[in-house]
């Protein structure tokens, strides 16, 4: 605020009265008394003068005072309410539209809704803290898109109020300005839940992971899964401050290796959890051989501010996010097996493509949680099988011609012109199978504020989820199976061999041919084919209306809500069947692979027996990739919390603070 006052030089007025009672004075024939009343009267003017100047002076004062500080308080109330439509604590997402009628309706309601000349200015941005050359710290707003905002400013200019006395200088603006921040903070998770650290299959998936030998129990793992960590246990695992987990630079430079941050996890949570579960984390600890940086801003997302004891993640989520982290963009070998004697081998390998993607209490419309994207990659390598099919194909060979020799010959006699097949050496490639997922992903749209009357008081978030893709690749490889080799892809059915039956177009005498001949090939091959039917689709779940007080307010603390049937420490009822939490999108939908023998054209010749000694060998293989699904695929997908064509989400924890003024400093006008 600007004040422009007009120089009034009160020495020039009393120099001026000197001069002209000194000029009184020296005026021949004027009394002692008439020079003192000249006087009086002079002084009594000056005073009056004074006074009435000091009386205008504090009445343009108190006005101006008056309009500054009705201004200033329209500006911090418009701002808190401001505040409620940024932190997304309202109907409907956070919008620029949104944010200026809520302010409008303020302004409105605290009596500068017509303002004569009132210029508002309504912003969304994320609250800074800068250090100034003096060390002190300031905070201020640093403006933003709507999904990354958190903090609200309100500022307001009108003109400078009519004056009743010309006193100041016309014109000017005044200006005032209000920033405010609510954290009103929700998490979600999804994935497949408990049901993904069931089986041998997450051992060999950990052991793969770690590079060692996990041979957890399933009370290891369900102490994992129902065990929740704090702000405060978090920070200290990964080395951070509570207040640094709200900060994505902060996040995005932790790079701990993955050995240390179990140990460091078992550290926090000491004295706070089972032995079973410390000794587990230990467990993993030890077995963790990988030395690679994991990129803590790839799996966390940046935490709203929140006090150190609130629960803010599922230790088990966050134990499997930071293995596959530490494997994020390489290859490794999962140790099953699924070998087949005499018949193939088969090894089965995950290539990490992005971690999953866990959500810590964040700002509703910005806060998601996604599963991972990955290739499995299966290669079976026919080499066992080879070697007996060729063995067993040469003897059926050897037999069936000589069976067919004296049937042959009497076909020739006859003039039918009909040769003794033969047989080409068995060509048998090695078989993959890759198959693709990409991320399931939950995002939590709302949260309305509790209201009197409305779900009994408690919080309603708004949930909904995404399915995620999967694709399927099926071909032949080069090579051994001991690294997942690239596939040569085709819709091509695989040669297992070729029968080549000759047949006389010249004269046929006493069974010889003279003359030309012709040769017609009768392939016997197999027909590999995989198949995913799943779509990505968003669908809009069910509100969640059924929440736990865990602590209530306690001053400027807000409250920590946690939403009934969420898996975890401290635990909460079931949900009830009107308001389910978990939700389930889709249905599952598992991979088919199939290896199949098309029936061969055998040009009128009988090779019924021939055809069947060859179906017989190779049967076990057709079993052996027809079962992979079951056997490799759809358990590995579990053990790494995927479910195809599903998507299942959990709503968690919320908090809720009121709206808070963080300063009233007046921004810089924008030239």
């Amino acid at each position: 605020m600007i004040i422009r006052f007009r120089r009034l030089s009160i020495a020039k007025v009393l120099s001026a009265v000197v001069v002209a009672e000194v000029a009184v004075n020296k005026r021949p024939g004027i009394s002692s008394l008439h020079r003192q009343r000249g006087a009086v009267a002079v002084f009594v003017a000056i005073s009056l003068t004074a006074l009435l100047i000091g009386t205008m002076l504090a009445i343009e004062t108190g006005r101006v005072y008056t309009t500054q500080r009705q201004l200033q308080k329209a500006a911090t109330l418009a701002a808190l309410d401001g505040a409620r439509v940024v932190s997304g604590c309202s109907s409907g997402s956070p919008t620029q539209t949104l944010l200026n009628t809520r302010v409008s309706s303020s302004l409105a309601a605290n009596g500068f809704g017509a303002a004569n000349g009132l210029v508002t200015i309504a912003q969304a941005g994320r609250i800074q803290t800068v250090t100034t050359a003096s060390g002190v710290q300031q905070r201020s707003l640093a403006t933003s898109s709507f999904s990354s905002a958190n903090a609200a400013r309100v500022t307001l200019q009108v003109p400078f109020p009519q004056q009743f006395i010309p006193l100041f200088r016309t014109g000017g603006t005044m200006r005032a300005s209000a920033t405010a921040t609510q954290d009103v903070l929700g998490s979600v998770r999804v994935g497949s839940g408990v049901a993904k650290f069931s089986g041998g299959m997450v051992n060999n998936l950990l052991s793969g992971l770690l590079g060692g030998n996990v041979t957890l129990t399933a009370a290891d793992y369900t102490g994992l899964v129902n065990t929740n960590i704090t702000a405060g246990q978090l920070a200290t695992a990964i080395g951070l401050s509570v207040t640094d987990l709200s900060d994505p630079l902060k996040i995005a430079t932790k790079t701990p290796i993955l050995s240390s941050a179990l140990n460091s996890l078992a550290g926090a949570l000491s004295g706070s959890v089972s032995n079973q579960v410390k000794d587990a984390l230990l467990n993993l600890a030890g077995q963790s051989t990988n030395s690679a940086p994991i990129q803590l801003g790839s799996i966390l997302s940046p935490l709203g501010a929140v006090a150190a004891d609130v629960p803010v993640l599922n230790l088990g989520d966050l134990v499997q996010a930071l293995a596959i982290a530490s494997r994020a963009g390489s290859t490794i070998q999962v140790p099953v097996n699924l070998d087949a004697a005499g018949i193939a081998a088969v090894k089965v390998f995950a290539n990490i493509i992005q971690p999953p993607k866990l959500s810590p209490l964040g700002r509703p419309g910005a806060t998601q949680a996604s599963t991972e994207q990955i290739t499995i990659k299966i290669r079976v390598e026919i080499g066992p099988l080879l070697t007996t099919l060729t063995n067993s194909i040469n003897l059926i060979a050897g037999t069936l011609n000589a069976a067919l020799k004296t049937l042959t010959n009497l076909l020739g006699l006859l003039g039918l012109g009909i040769g003794l097949p033969t047989i080409d050496s068995l060509n048998l490639p090695n078989i993959g199978v890759d198959v693709t997922i990409a991320p399931a992903i939950a995002y939590l749209d709302r949260i309305d504020c509790p209201r009197p009357g409305v779900a009994l008081g408690l919080p309603v978030a708004g949930l909904s989820a995404k399915t995620g893709l999967a694709n399927v690749q099926v071909g032949t490889y080069t090579g051994t199976a001991t690294a997942a080799n690239p596939m040569i892809l085709g819709s091509a059915p695989l040669n297992l061999l070729t029968i080549h039956v000759p047949k006389c177009t010249g004269l046929v005498l006493l069974g010889a041919c003279v003359g030309s001949h012709t040769v017609t090939d009768v392939p016997v091959s197999l027909t590999l084919a995989g198949n995913i039917n799943v779509s990505s689709t968003i669908t809009t779940l069910k509100d969640v209306k059924e929440f736990t007080v865990l602590s209530p307010q306690k001053g400027t603390i807000p409250p920590v809500y946690r939403a009934n049937g969420a898996v975890g420490t401290p635990t909460v009822p079931a949900a009830s069947g009107t308001n389910p939490n978990p939700q389930t999108v889709s249905s599952a939908t598992s991979v088919t692979l199939s290896l199949v023998k098309p029936a061969p054209n055998t040009q009128g010749l009988d090779l019924t027996n021939l055809l069947t000694a060859v179906t017989n060998i190779v049967q076990p293989l057709l079993n052996l990739v027809n079962g992979l699904a079951s056997s490799a695929i759809n358990p590995l997908l579990s053990a790494l919390g995927l479910q195809l064509g599903t998507a299942t989400v959990w709503m968690d924890t919320v908090t809720i603070g009121q709206p808070t003024i963080v300063t009233t400093a007046v921004p810089p006008v924008t030239p």
